[in-house]
């Protein structure tokens, strides 16, 4: 084992790592198993191997257990069915009447930038969903009751009774992360327990 080489490197006060004062090559000799680094008066190690003992300090977990929502809340949504005008359902293709879902429910999580969201999924046992799924894209406090009328009118049908909506919140975390874990499920309602 040997040590490569101490290049001075220019040290920023703002950098949050500064380039490595020495590499420390690991046994078969092309694999770096430590680096040491100069923290202004702090030498520091990250690795195995370094002359130098004392570790370097770590920034806790970005994304601590404890910050981990439970994957479904069951929060109880509210679906009432909104009449839309004859043009309405003229202009969708629809026969009169046509109905638009305003979904109201509780907000568990705020939403303060376009990294996090809340979305309403459907779900139906029919080829065509009657009502297509939208996202809310606007600010969100925790707390707040969030309205929403569906982006789309549909015609009562056999279908429409079996769709149910969910409401899902995408946190920033699990964005950033690109996690293949799905978002929370707030709640989950049926079109059939909407009221008019």
């Amino acid at each position: 084992m040997g040590v490569i080489g101490c290049r001075h490197f220019p040290v920023s006060r703002h950098a949050a790592i500064p380039p490595p004062l020495a590499l420390r090559l690991g046994l078969s000799g092309n694999t770096v198993s430590a680096i040491t680094y100069r923290l202004g008066s702090l030498t520091c190690t990250v690795g195995f191997g370094a002359p130098v003992s004392t570790p370097c300090p770590t920034s806790p977990p970005a994304h601590p257990v404890s910050r981990k929502p439970a994957h479904n809340l069951n929060e109880p949504l509210h679906l009432t069915l909104v009449k839309d005008t004859p043009a309405v359902c003229r202009a969708a293709f629809l026969n009169d009447p046509c109905y638009r879902v305003l979904l109201q429910f509780k907000a568990p999580y705020a939403v303060t930038n376009a990294s996090s969201e809340y979305t309403i999924e459907t779900q139906a046992n029919c080829p065509n969903k009657p009502v297509s799924s939208w996202s809310i894209e606007r600010d969100i406090k925790r707390g707040e009751t969030v309205k929403e009328l569906s982006t789309s009118s549909f015609s009562p049908s056999a279908c429409a009774a079996t769709e149910t909506l969910q409401v899902r919140y995408q946190p920033a975390w699990l964005a950033e992360a690109r996690s293949t874990q799905r978002s929370i499920l707030v709640g989950t309602a049926s079109l059939r327990s909407a009221s008019r």
